[in-house]
């Protein structure tokens, strides 16, 4: 900061409180005049309150969407004719059970051709070891045996991992979506056949701003609100943040978890997260008609020795109707609570309630 702007600042600081006080000499002579001119014969009745001491969290509101805890589209990986549909859409399934079923007839034989051949093989291996311990044949023709053997049975292996893929079974449970095929379809590889959602527990995925990195850790809770059920508040714990944040707009992926035992909530959903970034055990609310806005200050009316005092204050957050003060008054302070706009620096007035809270009930 340059020595130029330093100055200004001070100047302007010096400007503000000289015309601060002018304004209040200004006043307390106006008030004199109109005392004397009998237009001010007596106390101007107000409502005093206490500051509001009470525990406040800071929290940031940001939207999601609801995911499936597990979810896949189901998909061949060998053609075939579907000769078999074992499930209801719609319904749950346990993992392992048959979903579909391809025709295996080609498979089954493939399958018994191999076994056959590895059979086959088997023998001609027996034999060559059996003439070359005789000394009747060669090294050459029993490593030649060898190899068959294990070619054989790669293929054996083979023509099994083909034969099981002619049945899709579920990879684990969850609710089956609404089948894209019918019996007797040919079914390509890779073509989608059916989705399969695991949806208890429900995560739910969202963004979150630079600055609340380092307010958010792993297991913290975060309260949700769909507008399926718009009076209910669902809470999740946090389980993941990606490493990476997004350059466009400086924020990162996080994911949570919840229960969804009743299978109400589903993927999809539009979400409403708020989260707790930290908390103060105790903060001072007042009301916020209670504030009186000067330029680009804010004010308000002290009682002290039966006159109004302007006092400048500093806000935080705001809850509700409550503003959160940060500096310029404490608990004790017996803040003007309505009338403000009638009010003038060191204008006698007269309590009508003390020791009220500023919630205006009595302490």
């Amino acid at each position: 900061m340059t020595t130029f702007i330093k100055r200004s600042i001070i100047f302007l600081i010096i400007i503000g409180l000289v015309g601060l006080a002018v304004f209040r000499v200004f006043m307390n002579h106006k008030i004199e005049e109109m005392k004397k001119k009998g237009f001010i014969t007596g106390a101007i009745p107000v409502e005093i309150i206490h500051p509001l001491e009470k525990p406040l969290q800071y929290k940031i509101q940001v939207i999601g969407n609801l995911l499936s805890s597990e979810s896949v589209i189901l998909k061949p990986e060998i053609p075939g004719r579907i000769v078999k549909i074992a499930f209801e859409e719609g319904v749950y399934l346990k993992k392992g059970d048959l979903c579909i079923g391809l025709d295996d007839e080609v498979y089954k034989s493939e399958l018994a051709q191999a076994k056959s051949n590895l059979a086959l093989s088997q023998k001609n291996l027996s034999r060559a070891q059996t003439l070359l311990s005789k000394q009747a044949g060669s090294e050459f023709n029993k490593d030649t045996a060898l190899r068959d053997v294990e070619v054989n049975k790669a293929k054996v292996d083979l023509a099994e991992a083909n034969y099981r893929k002619t049945k899709i079974i579920a990879p684990f449970d969850g609710f089956m979506g609404l089948r894209k095929v019918s019996l007797g379809a040919y079914a390509n590889q890779g073509m989608e056949l059916v989705n399969l959602e695991s949806i208890d527990p429900i995560k739910v995925e969202f963004r979150l701003p630079e600055y609340a990195l380092p307010y958010i850790k792993m297991g913290q809770k975060v309260n949700l609100s769909v507008d399926a059920y718009p009076n209910e508040i669902f809470q999740a714990t946090l389980f993941a943040i990606d490493p990476k944040l997004d350059s466009k707009d400086r924020t990162v992926n996080a994911k949570a978890t919840l229960p969804n035992a009743d299978y109400r909530l589903k993927p999809g959903l539009f979400a409403r997260l708020q989260l707790v970034l930290s908390e103060k055990p105790q903060a001072l609310f007042l009301p916020e008609n209670s504030i009186v806005p000067v330029g680009n200050d804010t004010f308000v009316y002290t009682f002290n020795e039966g006159k109004a005092h302007m006092q400048k204050v500093k806000m935080g957050l705001k809850e509700a109707q409550e503003i959160e003060i940060l500096e310029g008054v404490t608990k004790e302070s017996m803040v003007i609570a309505t009338g403000q706009h009638k009010l003038f620096e060191g204008m006698a007035v007269e309590p009508l309630k003390t020791e009220v809270s500023a919630q205006g009930k009595s302490s």
